[in-house]
């Protein structure tokens, strides 16, 4: 029988989610200094995937952040000190990533000062939480129980 047991890399309790295919909601928005406002976005499917790079927003929802986030970003580049965050609500909690996750200076571009911006667009219909999300939540998958749980980890 498995045992409960909390890693050093997870920073509180582990909040599990039931549905094996989870709905959640969205909220987008940058900080007030950029003066870029709230967008909510329809409840949606996600799954979590560790072999994804990016978020993959659906079509619809990837369009209006971009639209959002001021026409900063442009074939997914923008600059590395850009503030937002994408808040996700699964189960009821709340799960945040930050531009420090979604931003990625891989210095493809000549400039060290701009970065790829980690959340694509996809015609799934759903959302796919990849890399960003899952530096952020430690994922806790419990196959007989047939749910997954997610935990806050430790940023250094």
């Amino acid at each position: 029988m498995a045992q409960n047991v909390r890693p050093k890399s997870i920073k509180s309790q582990v909040t599990r989610v039931t549905t094996p295919l989870f709905l959640c909601s969205l909220r987008f928005f940058c900080d007030a200094a950029n003066s870029i406002g709230d967008t909510e976005l329809p409840p949606a499917y996600a799954i979590t995937d560790t072999g994804a790079s990016p978020i993959v927003a659906p079509t619809a929802d990837y369009q209006r952040i971009v639209r959002e986030l001021g026409g900063r970003s442009r074939e997914g580049v923008m600059p590395c000190d850009s503030d937002f965050v994408l808040h996700f609500k699964i189960g009821g909690q709340e799960y945040h990533v930050p531009a420090k996750q979604l931003l990625s200076n891989s210095g493809l571009f000549g400039d060290k000062n701009m970065c790829q911006l980690m959340l694509e667009s996809g015609n799934f219909g759903f959302w796919i939480l990849g890399d960003p999300f899952i530096r952020q939540y430690c994922q806790i998958h419990d196959f007989a129980g047939k749910r997954v749980g997610f935990a806050p980890v430790k940023q250094k």
